[in-house]
């Protein structure tokens, strides 16, 4: 294995560990580190689909529509059978009454 796949590979183990991170600071409604997690794991990993709805999900429970929309949106273009990615993404356009 080369370096640069080793790397990678350490850095899809780390993004995934800053994403359970986030969905723990989630959980407490600490959306505020949430998001920071969410944003570190793709630093480390920008296909991280995951990571991508996570941060949607923070940002829907912030109000911030947009943002969640575009952040489901990036998932689906890296995943685009992501159910959580799909399912939040319409129950977020929903909520505020945007168009599908």
């Amino acid at each position: 294995m080369s370096y640069s796949e080793l790397r990678k590979k350490q850095n899809v183990s780390w993004a995934n560990e800053s994403v359970r991170k986030g969905i723990h600071h989630a959980a407490d409604r600490n959306y505020v580190m949430a998001i920071k997690c969410y944003q570190n794991a793709l630093e480390l990993d920008s296909e991280n689909a995951d990571a991508y709805v996570a941060l949607g999900a923070a940002y829907a429970n912030t109000s911030k529509s947009h943002e969640a929309i575009e952040a489901f949106s990036k998932a689906l273009e890296i995943q685009p059978d992501h159910s959580n990615a799909i399912k939040y993404l319409n129950a977020t356009r929903s909520k505020f009454g945007l168009a599908q």
